[in-house]
């Protein structure tokens, strides 16, 4: 983060005050820790917060207010938003809208390697909501911005269009480098018992809320054929097997998907997880799976053997696909 900030110290030196809005679990993990660099350099900074981020991370936080125009129109020409990438994709187009007519300069922080054109273009109607700044994790995903964007935007746009990384993943990789080998065999011994056997985690993603539901987007896939493909193809009898919830499913929801899935023969021994670090889970794992969840990229990070399983996804569903994962897709 400090070299983005040095190189772009001009537009957040005439911006003393910055607003960080934030909704779901993956933008939160980018905006906390950059809100907090940004504090420690002398800015103002101030939490906007909705869905997600709201319910679970506002009680952690003072000036804090929920995402709207109202709350946007009272920094009218005096502040930066910056503004994480969210899965409901109207409402980014609202942020970008309120902060243009409010004369706000806005950076948008992706925190994932997807939706690189429908956050900013309404399908519906072709209508562009460009932010002032766009920040992207790598060089990968800033050649896909551009490219997404070529013919929509200024000429300019790559000017406008800089590498801040990604401090969520980073943190997570730290975090479970450390980790001693007494805690790793604490928490083996926990999900894994006294056995010896393979141990796999499979990750959770809400697609069919985000994608089908929020936004009518058809992947070709979701959680529960991708979990049916999980436990019927990659699953052996002798192997436990981890189900990590995501933060905005329920385990109860999980229980029932799991409950409707199909089943190996041998049948496996299946545990649902939801209150447990995910970074403790990929430490301990020995293979890990999933779909396009931001934890695969950082159990590549740490050498585990992972596959992004996206079997049966059509054009849109390859859209939300990177070089990443597809070096360990199954499809």
């Amino acid at each position: 983060m400090d070299s983005y900030y040095l190189r772009n110290r001009d537009f957040f030196r005439v911006l003393p005050t910055v607003i960080l809005c934030g909704a779901d679990p993956g933008s939160w993990a980018v905006m906390h820790p950059f809100g907090e660099f940004l504090r420690k350099k002398g800015h103002d900074c101030r939490f906007l917060l909705d869905g997600w981020a709201r319910e679970h991370a506002a009680q952690n936080l003072v000036s804090t207010e929920i995402v709207s125009r109202k709350a946007i129109e009272k920094f009218s020409g005096s502040a930066l938003l910056v503004y994480g990438a969210r899965q409901l994709f109207s409402k980014n187009y609202e942020m970008i809208s309120h902060s243009r007519d409010a004369g706000i300069e806005t950076l948008f922080v992706f925190d994932s390697w997807k939706n690189y054109l429908i956050n900013f273009r309404d399908p519906s109607d072709g209508s562009m909501y460009l932010p002032s700044r766009i920040a992207v994790v790598d060089e990968r995903m800033k050649e896909g911005v551009l490219k997404a964007l070529s013919g929509y935007a200024d000429e300019d746009l790559e000017k406008r269009v800089d590498i801040l990384g990604h401090p969520a993943i980073d943190n997570s990789v730290a975090y479970i480098r450390q980790l001693t080998g007494e805690r790793i065999s604490t928490l083996k011994s926990r999900y894994n018992g006294e056995g010896s056997g393979i141990l796999k985690l499979f990750v959770m993603e809400p697609i069919r809320e985000d994608f089908s539901m929020v936004n009518g987007m058809d992947l070709g896939y979701d959680e529960q054929s991708i979990l049916d493909y999980f436990l019927t193809r990659c699953c052996r009898g002798d192997e436990k097997i981890l189900v990590k919830v995501h933060p905005r499913q329920s385990r109860e929801e999980v229980q029932a998907l799991l409950h409707d899935a199909r089943r190996a023969e041998a049948g496996n021994a299946v545990q649902v997880v939801s209150e447990e670090k995910i970074e403790n889970l990929i430490a301990i794992a020995d293979e890990v799976y999933g779909m396009t969840s931001v934890a695969l990229h950082v159990a590549i990070r740490c050498g585990k053997k992972v596959h992004s399983i996206q079997v049966g996804r059509n054009e849109q569903g390859k859209s939300i696909s990177n070089p990443d994962l597809e070096a360990c897709l199954i499809a």
